[in-house]
């Protein structure tokens, strides 16, 4: 019973954990404010509040209620205080994490970019290279206990940003530990991947963002796996040059032999 408890528990908590990146911290709208989630619309919002979308937008001097974006302040109350910050209803951009000054996690070559399903990038390697730590942070989790990213480390830096480590081999280090840019962290692996590899991800405010926004100039991509090539065909003979060949060909050959004759009876 113990076993199996352990496993669930374990994927439980690992995902607990995710749901807590994923989400964005928000402010609540009682003070008159209301800062903009992942997956925020402007009509969510009105029905969450008891307001109408038309009303927020002439509260918020939206051109186009459709484009809000995350971390944006909007006024929600009919009184709420106008400060220096928000006055005429403006709004307020949540300062930007991307300042943030990272370390590669690992300079071997780039298997694949940020965009489309791959939320961040992933580093070639072989089993045991080093896995570094792209800037000083505290160890959020160590473990093996989330589906489809192996053993994989998170570190917390500070001002909602996070970073991700997937599919190592070795984890080095422990929850609650404190690291230093550039310090190992575990050592590249295929856990849970095709592969050996790294996939490394930055989350600002529990969003996936692109991770190069952080990072100095990525290295060379990995050289493809060579595909077998065949080998091209003789270039075709005109009709000229094969009806010469042919005659060549049928004048050294010694001529056939008369076709027999049944002798008569």
């Amino acid at each position: 019973m113990k076993t199996l408890l352990h496993t669930p528990l374990k994927t439980f908590s690992a995902a607990a954990l995710l749901l807590l990146l994923a989400a964005c911290a928000s402010q609540s709208p009682s003070d008159g404010y209301y800062r903009v989630r992942p997956g925020d619309t402007l009509h969510r919002i009105a029905a969450r509040i008891g307001q109408s979308p038309a009303t927020l937008a002439k509260w918020n001097k939206l051109s186009d209620p459709s484009k809000i974006t995350v971390g944006q302040m909007l006024r929600v109350g009919k009184n709420a205080p106008r400060t220096s910050d928000t006055a005429a209803g403006k709004s307020r951009a949540v300062p930007q994490t991307n300042k943030l000054s990272m370390r590669l996690p690992s300079t071997n070559p780039v298997l694949a970019r940020f965009g489309g399903a791959n939320k961040g990038v992933d580093f070639a390697g072989i089993a045991g290279d080093p896995v570094k730590a792209a800037a000083a942070g505290k160890v959020l989790y160590a473990g093996n206990g989330v589906r489809g990213y192996g053993n994989l480390v998170l570190i917390s830096h500070g001002g909602g940003v996070l970073t991700a480590y997937a599919h190592n081999d070795k984890l080095l280090v422990q929850k609650g530990q404190t690291v230093r840019a550039g310090d190992t962290v575990a050592l590249m692996g295929s856990s849970d991947a095709e592969r050996v590899k790294l996939h490394f991800e930055v989350r600002a405010a529990g969003k996936a963002v692109n991770p190069e926004n952080y990072l100095p100039p990525l290295p060379a991509s990995a050289a493809p796996t060579p595909v077998p090539f065949p080998v091209p065909a003789a270039p075709a003979q005109t009709a000229a040059a094969a009806e010469t060949a042919v005659s060549a060909e049928t004048a050294d050959q010694p001529p056939a032999p008369a076709a027999e004759t049944p002798a008569a009876e």
